[in-house]
């Protein structure tokens, strides 16, 4: 089930800073929660490490295109009850140009989110 929690957010793609999130951002992005932890019973304060390799491809008709690959160290903090924060470490980038741009771009700030119990309510991205 954690996984379900990764992949959406891998969908919403942003980062974080490493700083304390739990002070800086807390009750930022959540405009609505129910606290009620039935499926998914993450620990306010705790964060959770994954890793994550994927490839993206375009399957156009007479293409021989080789993707996309992000590989990185996923980081999920939850700062309250219904306050998530993506950060990702370590990205390595393959099959554009300019890869290390694109790794310092996805690790520079924090995507925020609501997540109540399953479900993803709302994505708050840095203004930046």
């Amino acid at each position: 089930m954690e996984l379900r929690l990764i992949v959406a957010a891998l969908c919403l793609l942003g980062v974080v800073h490493s700083v304390p999130l739990n002070q800086r951002y807390a009750g930022a992005c959540s405009q609505h929660c129910t606290s009620q932890r039935i499926n998914f019973n993450y620990q306010v304060g705790r964060t959770y490490v994954y890793n994550y390799d994927s490839v993206t491809r375009l399957n156009a008709p007479n293409q021989n295109d080789p993707g996309v690959r992000i590989v990185a160290n996923i980081e999920i903090s939850v700062l309250t009850n219904c306050e998530f924060a993506l950060q990702l470490r370590n990205v390595r980038v393959q099959g554009l140009g300019n890869e290390n741009e694109y790794s310092r771009a996805l690790e520079q700030f924090p995507l925020l989110f609501s997540y109540d119990d399953g479900r993803v309510n709302s994505v708050c991205p840095s203004p930046d």
